[in-house]
């Protein structure tokens, strides 16, 4: 397989097709489990017949019914088909179907997917169903974020925040930054993002300066740490939300409140 390079966008987009096409699968299959059609989409393993066509139309449908009747070879055949089909069609599907069936056990052939497939639909289809995997999975992330917003500030003055980052995995590319309400400034020539690398076990500390406002601010300022392991297809987003506000009373960072959940 040739290596493929996909854009952050191009992922993000191949991530919501495929995240949204796994939940309608789900869907799908729920509602096929309550009807009793006796057609050969409902039979038990009813895509054998034609997962070995040579026509791809049909070779694609099959596909789509593999993940409702696997059998007990049912990810065995998709495992070949993601790696030999000549169609790009047929490996997109099963890519699909596949992460949905193996779940944290189909990311090592996911990765060699999104790495190595010619078709740029075909790799960017593994990398979002990598994600959706990770997702469902709610792994945690590698690296820590531990921020410090002062408590109170002076409008007109310079304040700091400290922000100390860890991970258990070096990064080669890390990027934290600093995003303040409109009317705060970062200190004379100062930058409000870092980029540089992590090492695992060595903590870094970034103190970012800015000046508050005078007028009055009621919004929300934020620390987020992204850390990118390329070589494993893998990546931590960590962000620390506050409030902040400026009023008669000076200025202040609080606590983010927590969600209102309302009845219905």
């Amino acid at each position: 397989m040739r290596p493929h390079s996909q854009s952050r966008g191009a992922w993000r987009s191949a991530h919501d097709r495929t995240v949204l096409s796994l939940a309608c699968l789900l869907s799908l299959l729920a509602a096929c489990s309550d009807e009793t059609s006796t057609d050969d989409a409902g039979e038990p393993d009813g895509w054998r017949a034609q997962i070995e066509s040579e026509d791809v139309d049909l070779r694609a449908a099959a596909v789509d019914q593999i993940a409702g009747s696997p059998g007990k070879d049912g990810l065995r055949i998709l495992e070949r088909l993601i790696v030999e089909d000549p169609d790009a069609t047929v490996r997109e599907r099963a890519v699909i179907d596949y992460a949905q069936l193996a779940g944290a056990d189909a990311i090592p052939l996911l990765k060699d997917v999104a790495l190595g497939d010619p078709e740029p639909a075909v790799a960017s289809s593994a990398l979002a169903s990598l994600g959706a995997v990770r997702e469902a999975l709610a792994i945690p992330p590698r690296a820590t974020l531990n921020v410090e917003f002062p408590d109170t500030f002076v409008p007109g003055e310079a304040f700091e925040v400290r922000a100390r980052f860890d991970g258990a995995a070096s990064a080669p590319k890390v990027i934290l930054t600093l995003r303040l309400p409109a009317g705060f400034e970062a200190l004379d020539d100062e930058q409000l993002a870092f980029r540089g690398a992590l090492e695992a076990g060595e903590p870094q500390e970034v103190v970012f300066r800015a000046v508050a406002p005078t007028t009055p601010v009621q919004s929300g300022a934020r620390v987020r740490l992204f850390a990118d392991y390329p070589e494993e297809l893998e990546s931590d987003e960590i962000v620390r939300a506050v409030r902040v506000i400026v009023d008669e009373r000076g200025g202040r960072f609080e606590a983010q409140p927590e969600p209102v959940v309302r009845d219905r």
